[in-house]
């Protein structure tokens, strides 16, 4: 028995000295939409909107291909509602339209459960949950005749108790490993989606929640 022990313990230093930090900054492109429950599903229907991500990311690794990867990123997410309607003006149809961008910014945190496997070029799945707080939202709106004319901005009070600013959510993805001696470049995909809605407004039944995918590069520094 006491030998039993000896080995369980020589066994779990050797796996705790081999564990590794790896850290790094990171990007990401994303397409965000939101799902809409409620009365506003007579609306006209949230379209996709383009987002960036900035950030730092570090990695732990267990060994045998396991690792854990905390994230903080300044997030994007938003949507688009978009009317357009023809105009005819001396018989000819003239398109007209108008749109509001919502765009919402986050600061989150993602905490990654990685499966790694391959060789040198290593491919990866994971997954896990993120916790935001959203620290700023405004609405944009243009109009569409013949070019695009910007209407106005304003900016979206967060402190209105009918706003969530806490997010929770899960994620999914996959990607791959590139390393370079000390450094290891990932390229990778992620599908996003909120567990906990951004507008709930009981009077008139509109809910809210963020989901989107995106698309990733980071690079990080083995110490």
């Amino acid at each position: 028995m006491r030998n039993l022990i000896l080995l369980a313990a020589a066994l779990m230093m050797a796996h705790i000295t081999t564990a590794q930090w790896s850290v790094g900054p990171k990007v990401e492109y994303s397409v965000t939409n939101v799902t809409v429950d409620g009365v506003a599903d007579l609306a006209p229907d949230p379209e996709f909107m383009n987002n960036y991500s900035l950030g730092v990311y570090a990695n732990y690794d267990f060994g045998q291909g396991f690792s854990i990867q905390p994230e903080l990123l300044f997030k994007q997410k938003g949507f688009v509602i978009r009317e357009d309607f023809p105009v005819d003006i001396f018989e000819f149809e003239i398109p007209v339209g108008v749109e509001a961008r919502t765009r919402i910014k986050y600061l989150e945190l993602p905490v990654m459960a990685r499966y790694s496997f391959g060789e040198k070029i290593k491919g990866y799945i994971e997954g896990g949950p993120a916790l935001g707080y959203a620290v700023d939202a405004d609405i944009k709106e243009r109009a569409h005749l013949l070019v695009d004319i910007n209407i106005g901005e304003q900016d979206i009070d967060l402190q209105n108790d009918l706003y969530n600013r806490w997010e929770a959510s899960g994620i999914v993805g996959a990607g791959m490993s590139i390393p370079a001696g000390q450094v290891t470049f990932d390229l990778g995909v992620r599908y996003q989606h909120s567990i906990t809605d951004l507008l709930d407004d009981p009077i008139i039944d509109i809910r809210l929640r963020n989901y989107g995918v995106s698309f990733g590069a980071g690079v990080k520094y083995k110490f």
